[in-house]
């Protein structure tokens, strides 16, 4: 079970809905008045210190949910805008994960990628085409085998940051110009 599912079942066992609004047991506080906290620039620490009849524990647990669920959202949001990106740019939306597998595989081929993606051979051998364009892989080191370049992940973030970089620059010159 992942943390947001673990945390919203200790959440729901400390809350109960009164005349259809969640509220903090025994307390007939709202369970929103914490994200007002929050919204207005305070913490779980003055929510608490206000509302003494709130189990510290159950804000706190609240509060690591409410953080968990808007890092999912950012995540998600990220994913969402390096796919676009992929897709503007004519690279596969499954170029950055691959890129990751034959790192971790220390492998770089057409087979493996149809293998791990469920491609078809022309797409995988598309994929591999803009792994070397972008300096990911290099030549043929054999009939079926690629050179790696990078050696770990960290250098796959840094080439994606700095190919989105380069883009943005781009299109900010074509608008001014």
């Amino acid at each position: 079970m992942n943390n947001t599912v673990i945390l919203s079942t200790q959440i729901l066992q400390q809350t109960e809905i009164v005349n259809q609004i969640p509220v903090f047991r025994g307390t007939g506080i709202p369970v929103s008045l914490i994200f007002e906290y929050f919204r207005n620039g305070n913490g779980c620490s003055q929510f608490i210190v206000d509302h003494p009849s709130v189990n510290s524990d159950i804000a706190k647990l609240l509060s690591e949910y409410a953080v968990q669920i808007i890092l999912n959202k950012i995540r998600i949001e990220f994913d969402v805008k390096e796919t676009e990106f992929l897709i503007m740019n004519n690279l596969d939306p499954f170029l950055k994960d691959a890129a990751y597998f034959i790192i971790e595989k220390q492998h770089a081929s057409v087979a493996i990628i149809q293998r791990k993606f469920l491609t078809g051979h022309y797409r995988s051998n598309q994929i591999i085409n803009d792994l070397v364009k972008i300096g990911v892989v290099g030549g043929q080191v054999s009939e079926n085998q690629f050179q790696i370049l990078l050696k770990d992940k960290r250098g796959i973030d840094c080439l994606f940051a700095n190919l989105k970089s380069n883009h943005h620059q781009l299109q900010e010159k074509t608008l001014t110009t």
